[in-house]
């Protein structure tokens, strides 16, 4: 997959010596020639490269990345956001994916809704996919039926996300999977059900599997993003929610952590070690 080159163009540099040239001749007494063509040509031709520009950038990164966003949230919202964010955030990087990786934080600190915190989420899962689809390829053993819990581990590319408000992150993904029909949001009442992370990967060159891991199974996701084997992070799990929750929640939390290890070991997320 292309990665998209910034151009060595700076609005901000560019404006410095527009705003200096001007100065030096308004300094001089005379009629100001410079500065006189600066202020009537010259800053609306950068007005109008400076729209041209962000909505080409916009638009690549739109389309590419953050396809997922724009499915559940609607293009036109995306590309607000997109140009908002890259005019406040002029491009450094050597690539859009850079610098887009301070999308998700600019948003959390600019609206605090509920769906303006799902927006940030995707985003950040929108970013962390592309960079995990243009890495190697797996390379991990794949594990054999009766392998001991000691031994399983997730996968070196997988990760995990917990999502930062109450929502459902996989059942967003899922339902950003397929476009909309009109320029509206795609939200559902199930995507805000319930609370729901979820652990991500790929398992071959262009295969990108999801898994949802309910609430209360955070902990044991935790666990395994920080390097455990699958027997120390039920262990993890098991000690928080002992101190934590009633036995009803206890056996509730055991049967949502056999379907978990099943929906891991299908999609091919964990690894033998």
């Amino acid at each position: 997959m292309a990665q998209f080159k910034i151009q060595p163009k700076d609005f901000q540099y560019q404006r410095e010596l527009i705003e200096w040239l001007t100065a030096l001749d308004e300094r001089s007494g005379s009629e100001a020639p410079i500065a006189s063509f600066i202020k009537q040509d010259t800053l609306h031709r950068l007005d109008t490269y400076q729209a041209s520009y962000l909505g080409r950038i916009t638009a690549n990164i739109s389309e590419t990345i953050f396809e997922a966003c724009e499915n559940l949230f609607g293009k036109e919202l995306v590309s607000q956001i997109l140009a908002s964010f890259f005019k406040t955030h002029p491009p450094r990087a050597e690539t859009l994916t850079e610098a887009a990786n301070a999308l998700p934080n600019f948003l959390r600190t600019t609206d605090a809704s509920p769906e303006a915190v799902l927006f940030a989420d995707l985003a950040e899962l929108s970013l962390k996919r592309w960079q995990i689809l243009i890495s190697e390829d797996p390379t991990h053993t794949q594990p054999a039926g009766n392998a001991p819990l000691s031994r399983l581990c997730l996968q070196a590319q997988a990760a995990y996300l917990s999502p930062a408000g109450h929502y459902d992150l996989s059942e967003a993904w899922n339902t950003a999977q397929k476009p909309i029909s009109s320029d509206v949001d795609n939200l559902s009442e199930a995507i805000f059900a319930s609370r729901k992370g979820i652990i991500f990967g790929k398992t071959s060159a262009t295969e990108f599997v999801v898994v949802g891991v309910p609430d209360p199974l955070a902990t044991f996701a935790r666990a395994l993003m920080r390097g455990a084997s699958v027997e120390m992070a039920i262990d993890a799990l098991e000690q928080s929610l002992s101190q934590n929750s009633s036995e009803l929640q206890q056996e509730n939390a055991t049967a949502l952590l056999q379907l978990l290890l099943q929906a891991l070991s299908t999609t091919r997320l964990l690894e033998f070690r």
